[in-house]
């Protein structure tokens, strides 16, 4: 159940992000497991639910770092979208600068805006072509670079700083969720040992990575 948090939200998912990062919070495998517990219509929408609301801490945050500029719109095209696989038992969430006719170039620049460009003077117009099997060759610049205009990071700064409130997210959603299932019937259901780890808050042991690129 990987979050991805993206400068250009990618619309080609299938074919893989050129641009974007892969997020990793810690903590979670225990909430998880017990998540992966439940029934399969319940386990979807649960996790659709937290995901959702993880992703919204992260793209406020993006927001905040992000400039302004002139009129303002980068920052507002800031967003996040939920993409599920195989009938819903994978899912992917993506933040970052959204593409349509209502945002226009703004995620064209998103890269820039997260990691900056160089400042070149002289030299000819170059343009990415593509070879004959289809694959990306990124022109080189020919000019003659005088000066570095440093990124914000407003995507690396964002998931830095709310980690803690992403993990937290996730697991009290779980655990509402669990907690809100009515008493399983004698033989079946939900399985005891998934409500006596909602009921402790999922305490476990260790460090260990869940979300993962």
């Amino acid at each position: 159940m990987p979050i991805y948090y993206s400068p250009k939200m990618m619309d080609e998912l299938a074919g893989g992000m050129r641009e974007g990062y892969g997020a990793k919070v810690v903590g979670l495998s225990a909430a998880l497991s017990a998540l992966d517990a439940l029934p399969h219509h319940i386990m979807a929408q649960c996790r659709r639910t937290v995901l959702k609301k993880a992703a919204n801490i992260v793209a406020r945050a993006a927001r905040s770092h992000a400039p302004k500029g002139e009129t303002g719109d980068f920052k507002k095209s800031i967003g996040s979208r939920i993409k599920t696989y195989q009938g819903g038992d994978y899912a992917m969430v993506i933040i970052g600068s959204r593409r349509g006719a209502r945002w226009g170039y703004r995620s064209r620049i998103s890269h820039l805006i997260e990691s900056g460009w160089r400042i070149t003077v002289g030299g000819r117009q170059a343009r990415d072509r593509k070879t004959a099997k289809g694959r990306l060759r990124q022109a080189e610049n020919t000019g003659r670079t005088v000066g570095v205009r440093a990124g914000w990071h407003p995507m690396e700064k964002a998931f830095g700083q709310t980690q803690g409130a992403v993990r937290e997210t996730i697991i009290r959603g779980i655990a509402q969720t669990i907690a809100a299932l009515p008493p399983a019937p004698a033989g079946g259901g939900v399985p005891s040992w998934v409500r006596d780890a909602a009921a402790g808050g999922f305490v476990q042991s260790g460090s260990e990575d869940i979300l993962s690129d």
